[in-house]
């Protein structure tokens, strides 16, 4: 069987930073095909447009569009949003690279960067197969929990496929941190949350279950997936700990916004609509 070859996009407003990635590129054993390049994130959509592309690498400040942008649109894009995404900028903000992580950025370099450091990325994302968004290691822990505990099925379709959410819903999250921190969370319907609760109690009818069933109900299913998430997400041997997961209510005409936003993916739970997101943030090699 023929290696699959790469095609890759540059964007970066400096042609020395291209020419210097260009150069590094040719020079690595990567199966690449076709490397294109772009001044901005406007350009950049353009070719993503018009081009199969594997793998973006892109700065964060640029005219006309920025890189972060640029990440941002390509998130709501259902035709590139699993495109992985390297970042390499002189940005230092924590903050900026929080948000860019939480997009499932794969990497991000600062310059000035080295050979080795390109070279070691790339390899990473493109010859270990198929890549997995955080997000769908979430769905796979919760297709695997949520039938075990309430005998119903989670499956993943595409935003503009899930209904809107017609009543209140109630928000849990639940934060991790050691060697990876972290955060889930859920945004599910108050009616689907009864029928979850009332499933894991061994009830037969939602009217018997209280506020607080539902809540230690939910905080439990949480705290079952976000084990699996993690196990899913970073092996076994990852030294993590989890917070008590939080539960707060959430009216449905904000959850209906909330489904907009790129880093928060919709999904459905049997015949109800439920939204899930989950940030990454910075590993810590010390566990502390």
């Amino acid at each position: 069987m023929a290696e699959m070859k790469h095609n890759i996009l540059l964007v970066d407003d400096s042609n020395v930073v291209k020419a210097a990635l260009i150069m590094f590129l040719s020079r690595s054993s990567l199966p690449i095909d076709k490397i294109f390049d772009a001044a901005d994130g406007v350009e950049a959509l353009s070719i993503l447009d018009s081009n199969p592309v594997s793998l973006v690498i892109t700065d964060i400040n640029m005219p006309n569009m920025d890189g972060e942008e640029l990440v941002e649109r390509m998130r709501c894009d259902p035709t590139k949003k699993m495109i992985p995404v390297v970042v390499i900028s002189t940005e230092g903000s924590a903050i900026r690279i929080d948000h860019l992580k939480s997009l499932n950025v794969k990497a991000y370099l600062r310059k000035p960067f080295k050979e080795e450091e390109i070279n070691s990325a790339l390899c990473e994302i493109l010859l270990t197969g198929t890549e997995k968004s955080p997000f769908e290691f979430l769905l796979q822990a919760m297709q695997h929990v949520v039938p075990l505990m309430a005998s119903m099925s989670p499956r993943f379709s595409e935003s503009g496929d899930v209904p809107g959410m017609q009543g209140d819903a109630i928000n849990v999250r639940i934060e991790y941190m050691g060697w990876h921190t972290g955060e889930l969370g859920l945004i599910l319907e108050r009616t689907l949350v009864s029928r979850i609760a009332a499933r894991i109690m061994g009830l037969d009818d939602t009217e018997d279950i209280s506020d607080d069933m539902i809540e230690d109900a939910l905080r439990e299913l949480m705290n079952v997936v976000c084990g699996h998430f993690i196990t899913l997400m970073y092996g076994e041997k990852s030294l993590i700990d989890v917070s008590t997961p939080q539960v707060y209510p959430v009216k449905n005409a904000l959850c209906n916004v909330l489904r907009s936003s790129p880093d928060i993916h919709a999904f459905m739970i049997d015949d109800s609509p439920a939204l899930g997101r989950v940030r990454i943030k910075e590993l810590n090699l010390t566990g502390e």
